[in-house]
């Protein structure tokens, strides 16, 4: 029998013990996945996104029940209004510069609106109507911009028509073609609404004949912040 045979042997387990050793030293330890902390909402809150997108999206909150604020990060604006009345949810939507505020037996187009508006921070508001609304097309004598107390602790004021000879609303109604018709008060509620410490900009608000109420039975447009 050759002597050799057992050192040779010898030599080999030593050698793949030494290479199974190294591999299992130079393998990297796995880790174990940290626990992942659930945040636990303190308020309901919902974001819509939709055209706007997710960072310019509206937050709508509920704090109390019954009873949600919406607010517009980009168009600068708060406001609170009841989740429902008469039976009918009432909803929000927003669209480019305008905010919606309807019944959910209505389109949101065909319920009330806010509309942000911009103008020269040194401008006054009657003159940023004027320029924006009332260019050479329209004749004075045809529509008027007026100062009016629509809403209290903000300026306010109305595209209205000129006086008619009667004063009905047949003739107020055929006199109001000559003057921007969405913009134009005459049967139902609107007016323009700007706040001083904001004056780079103005609002429209388009109510029309009814409520849509918040807290404290007003309308929601009286619970207006502009932010």
């Amino acid at each position: 029998m050759n002597k050799a045979l057992p050192r040779i042997a010898a030599v080999l387990i030593l050698l793949l013990a030494g290479t199974a050793a190294y591999y299992f030293l130079s393998k990297p330890a796995t880790k174990t996945p940290d626990a992942v902390t659930k945040p636990t909402a303190k308020n309901v809150e919902t974001k819509e996104t939709g055209p706007e997108g997710v960072a310019n999206a509206p937050v709508i909150t509920e704090t109390t029940p019954g009873v949600k604020t919406f607010t517009s990060p980009k168009l600068g604006i708060s406001f609170q209004f009841l989740t429902s009345q008469g039976g009918m949810t009432v909803n929000t939507t927003q669209l480019g510069d305008k905010v919606y505020v309807y019944t959910s037996n209505t389109k949101p187009t065909d319920g009330q609106w806010i509309q942000v508006i911009y103008k020269n921070q040194d401008q006054p508001l009657v003159d940023a109507i004027r320029q924006k609304f009332l260019p050479v097309a329209y004749k004075e004598s045809d529509c008027r911009v007026k100062t009016t107390n629509d809403q209290p602790g903000f300026e306010t004021a109305q595209i209205q028509v000129a006086k008619t000879a009667n004063g009905d609303m047949e003739a107020l109604s055929k006199a109001s073609t000559k003057c921007p018709e969405v913009y134009t008060t005459t049967n139902g509620i609107s007016y323009f609404l700007t706040d001083s410490k904001h004056p780079k900009e103005f609002f429209y608000l388009s109510i029309g004949q009814y409520e849509i109420v918040a807290p404290g039975n007003k309308p929601w447009q009286n619970t207006l912040k502009v932010l």
